[in-house]
């Protein structure tokens, strides 16, 4: 296998300013209730910016780790399936734009 990082894009116009043309909404969630709507609003700003997965997981776990300390882990796709551990009131599964974002702080 080469060492060459395939980047994944998804479907959506670019430059989209509209916040009716991306939601995003929870699936699940271990979050104090005064940090929900950020979640949300952070994980909708890197829809507006970014179409490639990597460029979207950068993009939050960035904002994440200004906003609330290190260290937290941004998962992006389609479709994943997984296991993990997280600390407590800091997780989140959230859909946005037809892909889902795991978001959690561990470590």
């Amino acid at each position: 296998m080469s060492g060459r990082q395939q980047h994944r894009h998804y479907n959506r116009h670019k430059g989209q300013e509209d916040p009716c043309d991306v939601r995003a909404r929870f699936v699940s969630k271990d979050l104090h209730e005064k940090n929900e709507a950020r979640f949300l609003e952070v994980v909708q700003t890197a829809c507006r910016l970014h179409d490639d997965y990597v460029d979207l997981s950068t993009a939050i776990k960035q904002t994440m780790d200004e906003t609330y300390g290190p260290t937290w882990h941004v998962i992006v796709g389609p479709n994943f399936a997984s296991h993990i551990m997280h600390e407590k009131c800091a997780f989140a599964h959230i859909k946005c734009n037809g892909l889902s974002f795991l978001i959690y702080k561990y470590g």
